[in-house]
């Protein structure tokens, strides 16, 4: 079911070919629509918003937070003014804001997964193609180098509140 939510999400006809040194981050980014899918599904099943919050919550310190920080850091040093990483840095601050609230109801829930959804889409549909022409290829391994490639701890939460029951 999340398979196929993922791709009706796609209004491209054919994917995105991704450069080897950001692929790592591409697949955070589904990791992050899968959350977002997640969320929405849990309040169309009426799940009780502390155990969404909560995975939210547990998701921006084991994911999400660290994704930022390198994304920041490592971008900004090689696109520095330009209107995209401007554009990255407000998203990255106003989804920060919306975690760092308690996400109350439905509608900061449904928002903060709005915002992270657009915000993923921009990422892979223009800044990622931009970082790719833009930086040369040493950059890019530089970047790379650089990603956090740790475990992938996504799949560690336990409560699966979205399945309907």
């Amino acid at each position: 079911m999340l398979l196929s939510y993922l791709c009706s999400m796609a209004n491209d006809p054919k994917p995105i070919k991704r450069s080897r040194q950001l692929t790592p981050w591409s697949k955070d980014h589904h990791e992050g629509l899968s959350l977002t899918w997640k969320i929405r599904q849990g309040l169309k099943n009426g799940t009780e918003k502390k155990r969404i919050i909560d995975y939210v919550k547990w998701f921006w310190v084991n994911h999400l937070e660290e994704h930022f920080r390198e994304e920041e850091e490592l971008l900004e040093s090689y696109l520095h003014g330009h209107a995209m990483i401007g554009r990255m840095f407000n998203e990255h601050k106003d989804i920060r804001a919306l975690v760092d609230t308690d996400l109350e109801n439905a509608e900061e829930l449904e928002k903060f997964a709005a915002l992270l959804h657009d915000h993923i889409r921009f990422e892979e549909r223009e800044l990622f193609g931009l970082a790719e022409s833009l930086i040369p290829a040493e950059g890019l391994d530089q970047i790379e180098s650089e990603i956090n490639k740790g475990p992938n701890e996504c799949d560690a939460w336990q409560d699966e509140f979205w399945l309907m029951k």
